[in-house]
């Protein structure tokens, strides 16, 4: 297998017509490697980049680098039970004849069984659960959330701050939990 690899990339460093006679065959395949990944690198930069657009705190940040970096939005080639996976940064969702506005909506269309809203919010301690008014206000909006259906998952500030992978790997783990093959449908 060794003799048929070296073999195969000989041929490639000797057909080719870009390189340089004097360039040994690692050299020229560490080269003909970073001009096929630089590009991959490029449009992977620009994707985090995007993902940070609509954040509002340096928390909601690293966790949607995070989210972006397990590739979560394209989770569904990989598992037939679901079509459509989609991140929606600062979201305002109409609820109870209320207006709020969520850190991650994520809506998940699964085959074969009734689609899911997530909303995943990063609570810092500067926001939240500092007065008694601001717990109030936030447990009646879980609240609200809830009766209409939406999947609510919570992050303390701390916990996206020192581990924000996990917490992503968590969100994904709670959307795949929810996904259920159900007999008889399409």
């Amino acid at each position: 297998m060794a003799e048929k690899f070296i073999k195969i990339t000989e041929d490639l460093y000797y057909d080719t017509d870009r390189m340089e006679k004097d360039m040994s065959l690692q050299e020229y395949l560490v080269e003909h490697v970073k001009w096929n990944i630089i590009p991959l690198l490029s449009d992977y930069q620009m994707e985090l980049e995007e993902s940070l657009i609509d954040c509002e705190s340096p928390i909601e940040q690293l966790l949607s680098m995070a989210l972006e970096s397990l590739n979560i939005k394209n989770i569904f080639k990989f598992n037939p039970f679901i079509d459509v996976i989609e991140i929606e940064r600062q979201k305002e969702i109409l609820c109870s004849k209320k207006k709020y506005r969520v850190d991650f909506f994520i809506p998940v269309i699964y085959k074969n069984q009734e689609n899911k809203c997530f909303i995943v919010e990063c609570d810092g301690h500067e926001f939240h659960q500092k007065t008694k008014e601001q717990v109030e206000k936030d447990n009646t909006r879980m609240r609200d959330l809830q009766k209409e259906g939406y999947e609510i998952i919570r992050f303390s500030g701390t916990e996206i701050w020192h581990r924000p992978y996990k917490c992503a790997s968590e969100i994904l783990n709670i959307i795949l939990s929810k996904c259920k093959y159900i007999k008889g449908g399409e």
